[in-house]
């Protein structure tokens, strides 16, 4: 942060929204550890799109 602000000639703009539940399932893997295999998390189809090769 500090580098960045010394950067007077730059103005940087800063973007905050809420995790989604995928990206909060994905955060949660990585935490804990476990091995991530996207194809076997029972995810919600009504309200994410999925690659078509994903799909049953």
């Amino acid at each position: 942060m500090k580098r960045l602000e010394s950067q007077k000639d730059v103005t940087w703009a800063w973007q905050l929204r809420k995790m989604t539940r995928e990206e909060k399932v994905v955060l949660d893997y990585k935490k804990s550890g476990k091995k991530y295999d996207p194809k076997a998390i029972p995810w919600d189809t009504t309200t994410i799109i999925l690659p078509k090769v994903w799909k049953k």
